[in-house]
């Protein structure tokens, strides 16, 4: 496993090398972290409840979100099929917190794969359409230069 340290170094562990009590500490340990950080948005005791519970029964359900999709077709493609489910879920009234969440994430997962494609196609567009320099010029204006 590699560990991103300042995100400029990494460190490589080996997991095998901790005993079952470090092992079970460091488990202990990110769950607490992992559904205080689900929590932290809420504006009082009982939101903040809730949203830890909400993160518990993804867990629960096989659904890990990370802060960013590092493969950008993926996450163009996750981008329209979750467009494409929302637009069926309002024609029937529903909202995704109606259904089960591992039922949804494999939902998601699925129509995702399907547009793998015209994502490529549209990421793809995007590289020649903003180039470097093109990035530096909108910077640039926003620098007041």
């Amino acid at each position: 496993m590699q560990i991103s340290i300042a995100k400029t170094h990494e460190i490589i562990v080996n997991t095998e090398r901790f005993s079952d009590h470090v092992r079970q500490y460091i488990f202990d340990y990110g769950l607490k972290q992992v559904l205080n950080d689900a929590g932290s948005a809420g504006k009082n005791a009982d939101e903040k409840l809730a949203m830890a519970n909400k993160k518990l029964d993804a867990l629960y359900a096989g659904e890990v979100r990370q802060a960013r999709e590092s493969d950008p077709v993926r996450a163009e493609a996750r981008k329209m099929a979750r467009a494409v489910i929302d637009r069926e879920l309002k024609k029937v009234k529903k909202e995704w917190d109606d259904f089960d969440p591992a039922h949804m994430a494999k939902l998601l997962n699925e129509r995702a794969a399907k547009f793998m494609d015209a994502a490529k196609v549209i990421v793809d567009q995007r590289k020649l359409t903003m180039g470097e320099d093109d990035a530096a010029d909108i910077l640039a204006v926003f620098a007041g230069e």
